[in-house]
């Protein structure tokens, strides 16, 4: 494996297309993550800390970019045939499969806010109420949340008693996560409300809105759907040991 420029990463993206639309959120936060190749720039390899994103149809470039990595990495949002190969080959540890789904419209159909209700950033005062609804809560968890909403833009829905109803943000790969409407509030329309909000912002930072459902969230497939998204690829998450 090789190092190389930002200048070849950002042409590997265009070239690549959809299946690497992580690759370029990625690097629109992380400039100075480390970049790799190989001697016959076979495919794309970012790695950030531990994080690790990992693009290819070479089974030659994936099999070295994989021995290259530290025994502890993480990687994130691989298409699904690269990620079952190493898991096969390699031993990798897959976690769940998820749909990767970008918006597929030219015009965003933007739901009213309803009056009374105010849409803007997250709150960091909210930061408990939306750690403990996190599906993937843990010891670390509320330090990570508070990062992700300091260092984006996020959407949330507030009542006129400053009460937070649903809940929106971007994770450093620019893909739309962390959205929840506590079960009380539901049924009212509050998840596009924030959702279409979220979209407006990445497509004012020249970008294409998209997300990672894992595959058995029907409820968050169904939503995304709605709002225009369509299934571009399948992927996984997964651990080296």
């Amino acid at each position: 494996m090789k190092r190389t420029t930002l200048d070849f990463a950002h042409q590997y993206i265009k070239n690549a297309g959809v299946t690497a639309i992580n690759f370029d959120g990625f690097l629109h936060n992380n400039p100075d993550a480390d970049i790799f190749t190989d001697e016959s720039n076979g495919g794309l390899m970012i790695i950030k800390e531990r994080r690790t994103l990992l693009h290819s149809l070479n089974t030659d470039f994936l099999t070295k970019a994989y021995d290259f990595t530290a025994d502890d990495c993480f990687f994130s949002c691989v298409e699904r045939n690269a990620a079952e190969f190493l898991a096969k080959t390699k031993g990798a540890h897959l976690n769940e499969l998820c749909h990767i789904l970008s918006f597929d419209k030219k015009q965003l159909n933007c739901p009213p806010v309803i009056n009374g209700l105010t849409i803007k950033e997250i709150d960091l005062k909210d930061i408990d109420i939306i750690n403990d609804f996190y599906t993937y809560k843990s010891d670390e968890s509320r330090e990570k949340l508070i990062r992700e909403i300091s260092s984006r833009t996020s959407s949330a829905l507030y009542d006129e008693n400053g009460n937070i109803l649903a809940w929106n943000l971007l994770h450093d790969d620019l893909s739309m996560g962390v959205m929840f409407v506590p079960p009380i509030y539901r049924g009212k329309g509050y998840a596009q409300i924030v959702a279409v909000d979220l979209m407006k912002k990445v497509i004012a930072l020249g970008k294409t809105p998209y997300v990672q459902v894992v595959h058995t969230n029907n409820a968050s497939l169904a939503l995304s759907q709605k709002l225009g998204f369509k299934k571009i690829f399948e992927a996984y998450w997964f651990r080296k040991q």
